[in-house]
């Protein structure tokens, strides 16, 4: 296994920060030289007050701040790479996501049309920067923000949008369920091992170049240059407007029309019950169970563990649910086991609900970045197939992702088998639950890339 260069690697991609809150501002650069001169800075720190891009390097101390930076494929030409190397990355990258947007469920509502970041209304989107910290305990967002965008100004660079997002206690979000729990592990990444059933993850599909292998043996950087894209990867960033008040509704009237706990209803539409406990090892009661606990399960019996629940037939965890949709786990129903794996790096917006039975115009809902080694071969392949798709399966034909999925205006199906083989409980009325306010697809730099990249118009 290829030792990692942590000193090379932005920091956001093989750890959680664990940072109450971030920013992120999307930038729009005015010139080729401006945008370097910037980009030199942030990486080199030339002052002791500007803020410098955070490494995966191990901390002693938890830091003032965490700085990243993601380029789109926009950003890059302007920069001035050339179109020899622009030709070498990925159709997905240079397309973005607004080109084929139905494909990932962001038609109707969350069609591009109606994003306020990335869609064919708003300013191109060069780059986003990404400020994490700890306000509560060290304040320090306002004050590197006007370092930022002092820089911004002096480079001939505009924020085109800012937009924060603050962690909730006990990494809960607006549905009200316990959240960031199922990250992946990468093979040699920093951090502790909590109890999983799942494989680590091989460091090439989240890390470009370097000999990594990815989970086909080969390397996602194809023919794209080291010096680039050694210790680099890909992020989706997405901002997702979560329907807090229908999904509250649905879960009430669902409840009433089949007989059952509303609480259960949600359980059974996420996996999970709202506190993280997944309902393979709980499936009618609500129990409380360690954190350590909350993501050592599976599907179905493996080679390690063979006297495991078998569950293909989902009378415990619906095949539907959304955690079961976005990672099968052992479990063959939805192909290769243990692949398409993602990072997370999002934080929710918007203040909390005061009460489900009182709703309000605001919005809120779900901001960052989906880091994977290949787009379409992971975010792109989860958003169309495993969460849109009609895939011809027992148990999810003729559904989408309950959460996630873009449902038909008419409301989507999502389908509950009962063990004493009466006839499914099946509801035909899902609303959407999620609807897209924007996105853009970020090639994620490794330092290296950062400074080859800051040198081409110096």
């Amino acid at each position: 296994m290829t030792k990692l260069d942590l000193d090379d690697i932005q920091g956001n991609i093989l750890r959680g920060y664990r940072m109450n809150n971030v920013r992120h501002m999307a930038l729009t650069f005015g010139s080729a030289r401006g945008a370097c001169s910037m980009l030199g800075m942030l990486v080199n720190g030339d002052s002791d007050s500007c803020p410098q891009i955070t490494t995966a390097q191990t901390w002693r101390e938890t830091p003032r701040y965490c700085l990243n930076l993601g380029i789109t494929a926009a950003g890059l030409k302007l920069l001035g790479v050339s179109n020899s190397i622009m030709s070498c990355f990925p159709k997905t990258f240079l397309d973005g996501p607004a080109v084929n947007p139905a494909a990932l469920g962001d038609d109707g509502p969350s069609a591009p049309e109606n994003w306020i970041l990335g869609g064919p209304q708003g300013p191109v989107v060069h780059a986003m920067l990404s400020l994490h910290t700890n306000e509560e305990f060290t304040p320090a967002v306002d004050d590197l923000s006007a370092w930022l965008q002092a820089l911004c100004v002096q480079n001939d660079i505009e924020i085109a949008l800012q937009k924060d997002g603050e962690a909730f206690p006990d990494d809960f979000v607006h549905f009200n369920f316990k959240d960031n729990i199922a990250q992946p592990h990468v093979c040699g990444a920093p951090g502790k091992d909590s109890p999983d059933m799942q494989p680590a993850s091989s460091t090439g599909e989240f890390l470009l170049g370097k000999n990594y292998e990815n989970q086909f043996r080969g390397n996602f950087i194809a023919d794209l240059p080291g010096r680039l894209a050694d210790n680099s990867t890909y992020g989706a960033f997405r901002i997702l407007k979560q329907e807090v008040f229908k999904f509250e509704k649905f879960i009430e009237n669902s409840g009433l029309k089949y007989n059952m706990d509303p609480e259960l209803v949600a359980a059974k539409m996420v996996g999970r019950w709202r506190n993280g406990t997944p309902l393979v090892k709980s499936p009618e009661e609500n129990v409380e169970l360690p954190q350590e606990q909350l993501n050592d399960f599976d599907y179905c019996p493996t080679k390690d563990n063979p006297m495991y629940f078998d569950d293909a037939d989902g009378f415990r965890c619906p095949i539907g649910a959304h955690i079961r949709r976005m990672n099968p786990r052992s479990s063959l129903v939805m192909g290769k086991p243990h692949t398409r794996r993602i990072i997370r790096r999002n934080m929710p917006y918007g203040p909390a609900i005061k009460s489900a039975d009182k709703p309000d115009d605001i919005e809120r809902g779900l901001i960052g970045y989906f880091i994977c080694g290949d787009l379409e071969m992971q975010f792109e392949f989860l958003q169309k197939i495993w969460a849109n798709l009609d895939i011809a399966t027992s148990g999810i034909r003729g559904t989408r992702d309950p959460i996630i999925g873009a449902q038909p205006t008419t409301g989507g199906q999502f389908i509950i088998r009962t063990e004493d083989l009466k006839d499914p409980v099946i509801f035909d009325d899902v609303p959407r639950m999620v609807v897209t306010r924007g996105s853009v697809y970020c090639l994620i730099p490794s330092i290296a890339g950062l400074k080859f990249l800051s040198g081409l118009n110096a």
